[in-house]
Formats: C-alpha cells, structure tokens, sequence
C-alpha cells in the first residue's frame, strides 16, 4: 500500500507540477488551503479504490488456490491496512510537491524495506510505514486488541495533522 499510494499521489503531482507549476491554482482566487485539503481527500479516496481492487483480487487467489482464509477477515485486514496508511497520503501529497516523485518513491521504497526489517521487532511500534504489517498480522490471527485498534487511531490522528501542515505549507508557497 505504501508504494501504491506513492506513486498515486506522486504522479498526479508530478503532472499537475510539471504542466503548470500550480500557477494557475497558485493565481486564482481560491482558497489554497481548502484546495490542497480537496486534494488529500481525493488521494483517500484513491487509496480506498486501490484497496478495492486488492481485496477483489485476494479474494479471487483465494477462489483459486482454495484457501481456507475468512473473507471477513482478509476484508477487515486490507481495511486496516487502509486505514493505517491514511496519513501516508497527505505526506506524500507534501514530499512530491517540494521535491519530485521519484525521491518520493524512494522514500516510500526505503522506508517499506525498513519497516520489513523492523516488522519482528520492538521498534515496529514506532515506524508509522509498518503499522499496516502489524495491524494485518494481528487481524488475521483474529487478535482484534486494543493495540491494533491504537495503531488505527494515531494513524489517523497523524493523517491529520499532516493534512492540516501539508494544506498549511501549499498555502504558504
């Protein structure tokens, strides 16, 4: 999910960018901030689309492979994993604006690697691009904890708050 939402929001940006350099958003008369906020909550919604498309696709290996997974529960864990990687698109939404996409994807490639290493330790807790590997192995163990539904909560409350200094900074610019 990370490199998928990545290279969403990247390129979107990076076209966006590379057409007009925001001058015409920039020279209008609207609101810049509620504009970039628009743009994060269609980057969301982008990101629930993809997640769509992926439980479909998991459940149709599932068909095939016969597998004895819960559809609930693959459906409850691409749904954690979504809602984990919330904040993920208003830092994106930042990073392309201020550098490029392809440090973006960068970023989002190091940091997917890293959290893979991390995954089986203590420090998972606190690198916020594992928290969808932690939450997905928790659900589909069928561990609905209060530290999964944690996870959820602070992701989003940095989703948030991401969101305000992304729509904040584009303002600014």
């Amino acid at each position: 999910m990370n490199m998928s939402i990545a290279l969403v929001i990247g390129i979107s940006t990076y076209y966006q960018k590379q057409a007009t350099k925001f001058k015409e958003i920039l020279s209008s008369p609207q609101d810049l901030f509620t504009y970039e906020i628009g743009r994060i909550i269609h980057g969301i919604l982008q990101a629930a689309l993809m997640s769509v498309i992926f439980l479909a696709l998991v459940i149709c290996v599932r068909f095939i492979f016969s597998s004895s997974e819960e559809i609930g529960l693959m459906a409850a864990s691409i749904a954690g994993i979504l809602l984990t990687s919330v904040w993920l698109v208003p830092f994106y939404s930042w990073l392309c604006r201020l550098t490029n996409l392809y440090f973006a994807l960068g970023i989002g490639f190091l940091s997917s690697i890293l959290a893979m290493f991390l995954s089986r330790t203590a420090f998972s807790m606190w690198w916020p691009f594992d928290w969808g590997m932690l939450l997905n192995n928790m659900w589909l163990k069928g561990d609905f904890v209060f530290g999964s539904w944690s996870l959820s909560i602070c992701s989003l409350i940095l989703g948030f708050i991401l969101s305000i200094f992304s729509a904040y900074s584009f303002k600014k610019q």
